[in-house]
């Protein structure tokens, strides 16, 4: 709020446009739910200590060989317990060996990736980027990156929002998905993840 004095007028303000100023207020956010959850980012737990990873096992059990449900679920507990790299790796190979392309799967491993939980900034584009280049057509994993990129901006507090979102790297992001939305959208329009697309594009063009 901008101070007043009675001898004069209010100093001048700096103005910012709507799209700057939401892209603050999401930095401000995501630094703060995140902050905890760095500070652990490396440590290492048994991924077996807990009634969440033990029931996670136990379903894993019982499931078929091609059934990814209970190991996508023990993603959340990787995050929330700090599951080591390793661990984490592991946990993934099952889950890629029975759905490689399973998108809600790849956007919760790209959050434990990403430094707000338990990897960096670098880690998480490289996944990002390896889950977008085998990918076919119309299965949204080129929304990777552009989630990556998202992640990235709203975590670092000086960001220059207008060169980051014209990198070559992320404008190229940008139109892959652009294509793959597209693809997406032919194959079956009430698709959920559609929405969420169109969202982050909107954030990524604007």
């Amino acid at each position: 709020m901008t101070s007043r004095t009675r001898s004069g007028p209010a100093p001048p303000t700096r103005s910012c446009s709507p799209a700057t100023s939401t892209r603050r207020s999401a930095r401000t956010r995501a630094r703060t739910a995140g902050a905890v959850h760095h500070a652990g980012a490396v440590r290492r737990v048994p991924p077996g200590d807990g009634p969440g990873p033990g029931a996670c096992h136990e379903a894993q059990a019982l499931a078929g060989d091609d059934d990814p449900s209970p190991y996508i679920a023990e993603i959340s507990c990787a995050l929330s317990l700090g599951y080591g790299h390793e661990d984490f790796r592991a946990l993934w190979a099952e889950v890629e060996k029975r759905a490689p392309h399973h998108l809600a799967a790849h956007a919760a491993a790209l959050q434990y990736w990403c430094r707000k939980w338990r990897g960096s900034h670098e880690l998480a584009e490289e996944f990002a980027r390896r889950a977008a280049a085998k990918g076919s057509p119309g299965q949204l994993l080129s929304l990777l990156p552009l989630y990556a990129a998202f992640e990235q901006e709203t975590t670092e507090e000086e960001a220059d929002t207008d060169a980051f979102h014209k990198t070559p790297e992320l404008v190229a992001a940008a139109d892959a998905c652009l294509t793959d939305l597209a693809a997406a959208v032919a194959a079956d329009p009430a698709d959920p993840w559609i929405v969420r697309v169109r969202h982050l594009l909107a954030w990524t063009l604007y």
